[in-house]
């Protein structure tokens, strides 16, 4: 039985930390059904019987991973926009940020779907609902600063739009600048800042 977080000193969160940045990056080089305790070990240097000190199962650990990965990217982006005062500046800024970091982590992308379809099947949506909710709610904020009119059913649609995007790009990569005028589109945004 793995012990609570509240219950954790210091050093062990250090190194519940340890255990999720590794799972981290298993996850980015095989993904979530490959993710394995022993792998997670592996990549990380550590004992497997230590992991379950921490973690009951390995969807615990690839949630946290997958919640630790995104918080991250969620945050990344946001900071994309930072230091430029033109609205529409910072909402180009940021979604071009989004789709590069799926440019330089091309495995990113796979790795989101298949998580989202593990936790589909296993009834536990609130996970990638909790991650969705966040992207949403950073477009729906740019948007509004821009003077959008329906910014949160627009962030909606240009998320749906971008998540489709991740998954034709696979099969039909385009650029950001090739891209730029369908989200405008949407968006009903000028697709070049002021």
């Amino acid at each position: 039985m793995p012990v609570e977080i509240e219950e954790l000193s210091p050093k062990q969160l250090r190194k519940r930390r340890q255990i999720i940045d590794a799972a981290k990056s298993v996850l980015i080089d095989v993904g979530p059904a490959a993710c394995t305790t022993r792998e997670i070990a592996r990549a990380g240097g550590l004992n497997q019987g230590l992991i379950h000190y921490y973690f009951s199962t390995t969807e615990e650990i690839i949630d946290a991973a997958m919640e630790s990965l995104f918080a991250e990217l969620t945050a990344g982006i946001a900071h994309a926009g930072t230091g430029l005062h033109d609205p529409v500046s910072r909402f180009w800024a940021v979604l071009e940020d989004y789709l590069g970091v799926f440019d330089r982590h091309p495995n990113l992308s796979l790795v989101w779907f298949e998580y989202w379809t593990m936790v589909t099947r296993t009834g536990h949506v609130d996970k990638v609902e909790r991650l969705q909710d966040g992207l949403i709610d950073l477009l729906t904020s740019l948007l509004s600063d821009a003077g959008v009119d329906e910014a949160p059913a627009r962030a909606r649609v240009i998320l749906a739009y971008v998540l489709g995007v991740l998954v034709r790009r696979s099969v039909h990569p385009q650029t950001f600048e090739e891209l730029r005028p369908e989200i405008a589109s949407l968006a009903r945004i000028s697709p070049r800042p002021e």
